[in-house]
């Protein structure tokens, strides 16, 4: 069992990437893991369809397998426990459990949290394989001025969390992701996202939106798209004054000089030459 823990900011396309991975036979998507077992206590709905988590046919298997092998219920666990054997035991567990219940080998994580993917990569029986999705400055930027963010706050998070996953990343080995590139060739790109899996590309992951996800994120991006096309979001292009983008670029130097050391060392390029 291994868990693909997708890292980045939000509005970057890691919820694009949890789905298209899902939709492999040998993969289960779990979208943000931390906040599973609060929606299974509170009985909301799944992006399947089912009104319930309960009635959900993957999470009501997940935790019939861990009622089953732990004595535990879904509801009971805390994947953001502070005590480190806690934390280390429950999100084992889980991931198990999920894989199990999915009936594949490979599980994700898209929680994107670099404290979380750091203390991932401490626990023991976890194989986690980091997959880091990389989104232009202003890009991100701009999608979350749709949200109300601040543009300048925004660009610092940027920098900060790139900081911290070249942090924790800079001696491991992962891959590194570009949405851009993603989105102007999926079909290229995926194929070497899952070679670098030692999988092959299966056609289902190309209409992605027609098969039932239960991820917690891939609900509010199946409302807004029309069928499996990936179109990209470039609108701050037109729309983002020149001036503008040469400030986000400022602020988020540091965070784009980092991307790119980690792009040429774990890009997709590299990532073809290490799966052949």
């Amino acid at each position: 069992m291994k868990v693909l823990f997708i890292a980045g900011t939000g509005r970057s396309g890691t919820t694009l990437v949890d789905i298209l991975l899902d939709t492999h036979s040998q993969v289960t998507a779990l979208g943000a893991t931390p906040l599973m077992p609060r929606k299974f206590r509170r009985q909301g709905g799944c992006a399947c369809g089912a009104p319930t988590l309960s009635q959900c046919p993957l999470w009501s298997r997940v935790d019939a397998v861990l009622r089953e092998r732990h004595g535990r219920s879904l509801a009971s666990l805390d994947l953001e426990a502070r005590d480190f054997d806690v934390f280390s035991e429950d999100n084992r567990i889980f991931f198990e459990a999920a894989a199990e219940a999915g009936g594949t080998p490979y599980v994700t994580d898209a929680y994107k949290s670099p404290r979380r993917l750091w203390r991932l990569l401490s626990v023991p029986g976890i194989e986690v394989v980091p997959i880091h999705v990389l989104r232009d400055a202003r890009g991100y930027a701009y999608s979350q001025r749709k949200r109300k963010r601040h543009l300048l706050r925004t660009a610092f998070t940027y920098t900060y969390r790139s900081i911290l996953f070249y942090a924790i990343l800079r001696r491991r080995e992962h891959l590194v992701l570009e949405y851009e590139q993603l989105a102007r060739d999926p079909e290229g790109v995926l194929s070497q996202v899952m070679a670098y899996l030692g999988l092959a590309l299966e056609p289902a992951q190309l209409r992605w939106a027609e098969y039932p996800h239960h991820n917690k994120e891939a609900k509010g991006l199946l409302k807004k798209t029309a069928g499996s096309a990936i179109r990209p979001d470039t609108g701050w292009r037109q729309s983002m004054p020149i001036r503008t983008q040469r400030l986000i670029n400022a602020v988020a130097w540091a965070g784009n000089r980092l991307n790119r050391l980690k792009e040429r060392r774990w890009g997709l390029a590299r990532a073809g030459a290490v799966s052949g």
